[in-house]
């Protein structure tokens, strides 16, 4: 890969917890009507977790 990178957790499938990876992926750039937005931190809530284990 080239050019930036960010760190991004990301679900593949449903499943248990370990279907969770966090993983480096392109930074996407901000064009046009698009913005880009700094996460300095997230949650998870419950309802988040039961959708994933679907």
């Amino acid at each position: 890969m080239t050019g930036p990178l960010m760190r991004a957790a990301a679900i593949d499938a449903f499943g248990p917890p370990e279907v969770l990876r966090v993983r480096d992926l392109p930074r996407p750039v901000a064009s046009g009507d698009r913005v880009l937005v700094r996460v300095m931190s997230a949650g998870v809530q419950p309802t988040d977790a039961a959708i994933r284990a679907r």
